[in-house]
């Protein structure tokens, strides 16, 4: 359960999510359209590099993801392509700082996976003991959970991310 919440910050549909437009002149808009957020954007990914400096992400990584998001609830086949303020309320909701940190720990930056520990780990052992009675039970609960997140695969000396 606790996986499946974290899977809409994976980077796999934050970044692979293809547009869906009815013609050429749809995407030029699209496009028109989010190149005028370019200024939130910017700014949004300056705050997130400043807090979390190490994690090694680029201002690209972070647009590709969050035009990602766009598409995933944005964008429906045969909708209308959503205008500047639609897509400015949604970027100014998303939680920025989390999916920063999301993307870091999906291309296995240590420093953030130390971030996601600290932040969110008080919270995974709640939730653990409350779903079971024991507290060994609780621990294998949440080793169960740091092992999907964080990933057992090792490709080129980074550690792989099954999200």
């Amino acid at each position: 359960m606790f996986a499946e919440a974290l899977c809409k910050y994976n980077k796999r549909t934050l970044i692979d999510s293809p547009n869906v437009f009815v013609g050429r002149s749809s995407e030029a808009e699209f496009l028109k359209n989010l190149s005028a957020c370019a200024p939130e954007l910017d700014a949004i990914f300056s705050r997130c590099a400043e807090s979390y400096s190490d994690f090694g992400l680029s201002p690209a990584e972070f647009r590709e993801a969050v035009i990602g998001a766009v598409n995933k609830y944005l964008i429906a086949p045969g909708s209308r392509v959503p205008s500047i303020p639609e897509l400015r309320r949604f970027i100014g909701e998303l939680q920025a700082f989390d999916l920063y940190m999301a993307l870091g720990c999906a291309c296995g930056n240590e420093q953030a996976w130390w971030e996601f520990d600290r932040t969110h780990r008080s919270f995974i052992e709640r939730w653990a003991s409350h779903l079971v009675r024991s507290g060994a039970d609780a621990d294998e609960v949440i080793d169960s959970i740091y092992v999907e997140l964080f990933g057992t695969k090792i490709v080129s000396g980074v550690r792989q991310s099954k999200f």
